[in-house]
């Protein structure tokens, strides 16, 4: 078990979950990774051996609320990814 992030009732923030995971092979070696956005503003590479990535962890401004998006964003054949964050 991974624990992601650790809230409390009386955080301003909760560490909820809204977006669903996204899988991708971004290391293009075969395997997928597990992409997951949380409410706290981190996204998390879980690697398929399931250990956190250790080189990832991608603070964004605000609580995503959308699965990440994996794809080749400039056609380099490097996948890239993007998300949607509350800014409000």
């Amino acid at each position: 078990m991974i624990d992601l992030d650790s809230t409390t009732d009386k955080s301003s923030i909760k560490a909820i979950i809204y977006a669903s995971p996204v899988l991708t092979d971004l290391e293009n070696d075969g395997r997928l990774e597990i992409v997951q956005p949380t409410g706290v503003g981190f996204t998390y590479i879980i690697t398929a051996s399931g250990a956190l990535h250790p080189k990832v962890k991608t603070i964004m401004t605000d609580s995503v609320l959308a699965p990440v998006v994996a794809t080749d964003l400039t056609g380099d054949s490097i996948t890239g990814m993007t998300c949607i964050v509350d800014l409000y």
